[in-house]
């Protein structure tokens, strides 16, 4: 999403770069979205859910839809003779995390 100006009444106009199309963000959007923003970052860390300031129920009933989500990665065609793999499953679900020997800058 980029942002592309504001509405008549003031509100922040967003373009989707994938699929050309315009809109305004509702409060409860950014609401959404600032808590995949919370999920992603517990997810990927160390906090165990009794330290996110809400009781473990309201947490996993916040942000059931999170486990929702279906990442789409891109394909980039590109080819390596090494890769590496790691995952974890959670529930019913296994994450696989798979990188290249190079180097990022």
């Amino acid at each position: 999403m980029q942002k592309r100006g504001k509405t008549a009444a003031g509100r922040q106009r967003w373009l989707c770069i994938q699929c050309s199309r315009s809109h305004s963000l509702g409060h409860e959007t950014q609401a959404r979205g600032r808590l995949l923003d919370r999920f992603v970052k517990w997810l990927l860390g160390k906090q165990a859910q009794s330290e996110l300031g809400v009781s473990e129920r309201t947490w996993r009933a916040q942000t059931n839809w999170c486990w929702q989500i279906v990442p789409k990665p891109t394909l980039t065609g590109e080819i390596y003779p090494i890769i590496l793999l790691d995952g974890i499953r959670i529930g019913s679900m296994v994450n696989l995390i798979a990188r290249t020997t190079k180097a990022e800058n």
